[in-house]
């Protein structure tokens, strides 16, 4: 693959830089959000979308001006390349170009966790770290599902009166601080109904007793790079069944077609306004300011940049030319 540099591509430019092949396509990136795993030194993207601007010649399921999602890792924060065609999967066009460019990761994360480990309509879940992008996004699809959702935030956040009224907004059904968790009232409120699903978005105390509120045979689930098992206890009277869900190993193996629906599904649900991502967007050619804004520990907005808006503030940016040159053009 191969990858232009920060400042030497301009969004929406043609091909004139690159030879394709013939099972090549190349894309102008549009917008790319920046994730946790971005955050560390030397990475380069980890999802975005792109759009196409051309087609090799022995391509016939992708044409100029489709919107495509590289695969993670691929190298977003760039603004053109050239990819094998069967690296990229199209999406609509008709949605938000920041919830597009968002599907590939946590919104797709969110899809699996509620599709993947055999929670039935009517039934409960249990989330911590309910605010993050994930957590939101799970609330939201689990409504259009019917699966019923406790969502749990960090009593000593300082806005926790305000995210709580906001995830009752997105659907929550129980929404509760960790000071709440397997208490009394939490008992009560659900009445002997049954948890079958703790989703474990931060580690602690709060997932331990997570695993108290779940039935027995119930499932806790960590994803990713959220949360490690061993940074929490289960007490060895429950009989929970620990899992661990990875977006990237479920890319590599899955069906292309379970990939093309859930993609449709979601985009579904952003185009009839009943999956919301919460995003704030920052020019590509602000870096720096945006991944400031990335690290911000009480934003609960994911922060996408987008190659196709002019630099409005520069004077944020403050890479030195130097500094740029790690990402001239290479070939992957």
């Amino acid at each position: 693959m191969l990858v232009r540099g920060l400042r030497v591509a301009r969004a929406g430019a043609s091909s004139r830089f690159f030879s394709i092949g013939s099972d090549q396509v190349s894309i102008s990136m549009v917008a790319a959000p920046v994730n946790s795993i971005d955050l560390r030194k030397g990475a380069k993207g980890s999802e975005g979308l792109g759009c196409v601007t051309s087609v090799g010649s022995s391509v016939n399921n992708l044409a100029v001006g489709d919107w495509v999602l590289p695969k993670l890792g691929f190298g977003s924060f760039c603004k053109e390349a050239v990819v094998d065609s069967k690296s990229v999967t199209k999406v609509a066009n008709d949605i938000p170009v920041s919830h597009a460019a968002s599907l590939s990761g946590d919104a797709a994360t969110a899809y699996r966790l509620l599709k993947d480990f055999g929670v039935a309509p009517g039934e409960w879940i249990i989330q911590s770290n309910a605010t993050s992008s994930i957590g939101m996004a799970v609330i939201q699809i689990a409504r259009e599902m019917g699966i019923k959702t406790i969502n749990v935030i960090d009593s000593e956040l300082p806005d926790s009166d305000t995210r709580l009224r906001l995830l009752s907004e997105l659907g929550g059904d129980m929404n509760v601080t960790d000071l709440y968790v397997h208490s009394y009232g939490m008992n009560s409120a659900l009445n002997g109904q049954t948890v079958k699903m703790a989703i474990a978005g931060c580690g602690g105390d709060v997932v331990t007793n997570m695993s108290r509120v779940l039935s027995a045979g119930g499932k806790m689930v960590t994803y990713d790079t959220a949360v490690d098992s061993k940074s929490f206890v289960i007490p060895t009277e429950k009989k929970v069944e620990n899992k661990h869900f990875s977006i990237s190993e479920w890319y590599n193996n899955c069906n292309p077609i379970d990939k093309a629906t859930m993609f449709g599904d979601l985009a579904g649900m952003i185009r009839e306004d009943k999956l919301s991502l919460f995003i704030q967007e920052h020019d590509f050619d602000d870096f720096d300011y945006a991944l400031q804004q990335a690290q911000d520990p009480f934003s609960f907005r994911k922060v996408v940049l987008r190659m196709d808006h002019p630099d409005r503030f520069a004077e944020h940016d403050a890479r030195s030319e130097e500094e740029y040159a790690v990402f001239n053009t290479t070939t992957v």
